[in-house]
């Protein structure tokens, strides 16, 4: 289905029908060539394509998502929510990780990461390692107020993490033990199996002996 939006075209000077088109262009980010899928407002008078006038960087964020996910590096949402679930202002968490605050508001804003900073962020996601590595050793750049109040946010979810591997450690140790019940009453199972074979085996043996005592041909005797 077609959509069409109305906004004001400076090249016209009115009001503009445009009609909401997706083109699949070749892009280079970086060192990685690709082709994505870009979204343009087409004048329905002019036929010009332009960059959506509600968000210009549309297709420019696109691009990165696409990079990122190629790359496996974080994603911007990723990287918020970081930051978030430590109740850390940009500036605060951007003096923790020892980085410029202007470079990671821009990083939270959609400018693609370095690989360093992206190892970083990883590392700031957990709980245990963000505190450690480095909330401690930086701990003279917050306020006593933000080192007891994030103290309290990391403990928290420290031991919710804990508890979460816990449940997992549990249903691996549980499925481990099902494992090792069932390899051990399949080799049971086998044994007895094995066993009565050579009982079988061993009965068989003794009837054909006895068979041949009284079936040999006279000139065997």
């Amino acid at each position: 289905m077609t959509k069409y939006v109305n906004n004001f075209l400076i090249d016209l000077g009115r009001i503009e029908k445009f009609e909401v088109v997706s083109v699949n262009e070749t892009v280079t980010v970086k060192d990685l060539t690709f082709k994505n899928m870009h979204t343009y407002w087409k004048s329905v008078t002019t036929g010009e394509l332009y960059l959506p006038f509600n968000d210009p960087d549309i297709n420019l964020n696109s691009d990165y998502d696409r990079y990122r996910t190629e790359k496996k590096l974080l994603s911007t949402k990723d990287i918020i929510n970081i930051r978030k679930k430590y109740k850390l202002s940009l500036r605060s968490f951007a003096k923790v990780l020892g980085i410029g605050y202007s470079t990671l508001s821009k990083i939270e804003n959609g400018v693609l990461q370095s690989n360093e900073h992206d190892a970083l962020l990883r590392l700031a996601s957990d709980p245990y390692s963000f505190y450690n590595n480095l909330v401690l050793p930086k701990s003279e750049l917050l306020t006593d107020k933000e080192l007891k109040e994030l103290s309290k946010v990391i403990e928290k979810l420290i031991v919710v993490s804990y508890k979460e591997h816990e449940i997992i450690a549990d249903n691996v140790l549980s499925k481990t033990n099902e494992m090792i019940t069932t390899i051990n009453i399949l080799n049971y199972d086998i044994k007895e199996s094995e066993k009565k074979f050579e009982k079988e085996d061993s009965e068989w043996q003794l009837e054909n002996s006895i068979l041949k005592k009284f079936i040999q041909p006279h000139w065997i005797q």
